[in-house]
C-alpha cells in the first residue's frame, strides 16, 4: 500500500531546476523523487543534529550534577544553607549605598 502524498508547489531558481532536470534524466527518475529524497536526507540530518544538541545538554547537566555531588562529598554531605532573599537584600543595600555615595561625591 502506497503512502498518501501531499501536493506542494515550490519555486526553483533556473539553475536549481536545470540541475534537477539533468539529475532526473541521468538517474531515470522524476524531479519529484529526487526532491523528496533530498528533503528526506535533510530532515534526517536535522533530526540527528537536534539529538546531538540534546545529548550535549544532557552531558552538561550530568557534569553539573557530578560537580555538585563532589562538593557535597567534600562537605560531608552537608548542603550549603543560604537564605537567598536575605543575601539579595544585602546586595541591594550595598548597591544603594554605592549609588548614594556616587551621587554625593564619595564612595564607601
Amino acid at each position: 500500500m502506497k503512502k498518501q502524498m501531499h501536493r506542494a508547489q515550490i519555486l526553483l531558481e533556473p539553475e536549481q531546476h536545470q540541475i534537477l532536470v539533468r539529475l532526473a534524466q541521468r538517474e531515470g527518475r522524476s524531479i519529484s523523487e529526487i526532491i523528496r529524497e533530498m528533503i528526506k536526507n535533510q530532515l534526517r540530518q536535522r533530526k540527528q543534529a537536534m539529538k546531538n544538541e540534546i545529548e550535549k545538554h544532557l552531558e552538561a547537566i550530568q557534569r553539573i550534577h557530578n560537580h555538585r555531588e563532589s562538593i557535597l562529598a567534600r562537605r560531608g554531605n552537608k548542603p550549603i544553607k543560604l537564605d537567598i532573599a536575605k543575601t539579595l537584600d544585602e546586595i541591594r543595600e550595598e548597591h544603594d549605598k554605592y549609588i548614594a555615595g556616587s551621587i554625593h561625591g564619595h564612595r564607601n
